[in-house]
């Protein structure tokens, strides 16, 4: 990656971190920025409620609920864009998971820039590794960028 995509890079994921504190989950803010082509139009989007969904503190204190409730970041910043996304960039502030990778690819996004995985997350490092693979086999560029 030359340097100018480096820095470009970095300042999307640090939207992306921006983004992530949109979200009223108490233990997981996760963000994602989707980037078109040209690098001027863009799309939002944190792990949260469906539209319309109350998002109580009871139900966010409740992992079960909360799990089975939640959009993932990625997944909101695709269904926000109402575009077509074919060859955008996603930048996220966590490895997407395997669910996230296959609507990744099925919206035809071609470059996901995020963290490494974090194995010490037992089930979700173990989705997000068969959602690498996954994009690898999409032939799907995948940058890693160091956490803050």
């Amino acid at each position: 990656m030359n340097i100018n995509r480096l820095k470009w890079a970095e300042r999307f994921y640090s939207l992306a971190l921006e983004v992530a504190t949109w979200s009223k989950d108490p233990k997981a803010k996760v963000g994602a920025v989707l980037v078109s082509p040209c690098t001027r139009q863009f799309s939002f989007g944190y792990n949260g409620f469906p539209q319309g969904i109350k998002d109580s503190e009871t139900r966010l204190e409740d992992t079960e609920t909360k799990l089975a409730l939640t959009v993932h970041a990625e997944l909101n910043a695709i269904l926000n864009a109402r575009t077509n996304l074919t060859g955008w960039s996603l930048v996220t502030t966590k490895a997407p998971c395997l669910d996230c990778a296959k609507a990744i690819v099925q919206a035809g996004i071609r470059e996901v820039i995020c963290p490494p995985i974090k194995e010490t997350l037992s089930n979700w490092g173990s989705s997000q590794a068969k959602a690498f693979e996954l994009l690898n086999e999409a032939n799907i560029m995948i940058t890693i960028i160091e956490e803050e």
